[in-house]
């Protein structure tokens, strides 16, 4: 989308002024799955608050964790499950964020299920058919609800774990999502106690 022109004048002289740098959206995305799933309380600082990781905040919340902002509007604190899923139905709506599409559908499949996985259409028409495959392989089911391997789709474990191929010229995002299965794999990971984690530059 193209935004109205701007005009931008020369600076006469010195700048002293300090920039804010925005938290990343990848890094931040992969944290509040990361605390989602942990044991314990996880508060992250400098996060970006953006579409796509609202997205992720939702999924987090439909599995069971508890999200709450502040202070700040660039800090949160996850309460996790701790590997433990809660059973479905549920729904998780990506919006339109491949990455949380792709590693919330693979976090799905550590849980009994029946979670349904979906997104605005745009994220329907991305592919999922690498990341669904690698779930099959491991035991999960994974039901289309439209077209083959994209969203909508129905996704129920526990997967058992195991070694598995996953292509990575479609999208790097899939052999990355099986990571997060692995994470889950088993009992509770992680500890009790508070943990921080800065996504974003200005974080400390």
């Amino acid at each position: 989308m193209t935004g109205p022109a701007r005009r931008i004048e020369p600076l006469a002289g010195r700048v002293d002024a300090e920039v804010v740098v925005p938290g990343s959206k990848s890094i931040t995305n992969r944290a509040l799955l990361a605390a989602g799933l942990a044991a314990g309380t996880s508060r992250l600082r400098g996060i970006l608050v953006a579409e796509d990781t609202d997205a992720m905040v939702s999924c987090v919340t439909a599995l069971g964790a508890s999200v709450t902002p502040g202070p700040g509007a660039t800090t949160v604190t996850v309460s996790g499950v701790g590997g433990r899923l809660p059973a479905g139905p549920r729904t998780l709506h990506a919006a339109r964020s491949g990455t949380t599409a792709r590693f919330v559908a693979a976090a799905c499949a550590a849980g009994p299920g029946p979670y349904r996985v979906d997104g605005a259409e745009q994220m329907r028409r991305r592919p999922m058919g690498p990341s669904f495959d690698a779930l099959r392989a491991l035991g999960a089911t994974v039901r289309e609800q439209g077209a083959a391997g994209h969203l909508p789709a129905v996704i129920s474990g526990p997967a058992r774990g195991g070694t598995v191929r996953v292509r990575g010229d479609v999208t790097s995002q899939s052999p990355r999502a099986c990571c997060w299965r692995g994470r889950c794999s088993g009992t509770a990971y992680g500890s009790s106690s508070p943990r921080r984690w800065c996504p974003g530059p200005t974080s400390s």
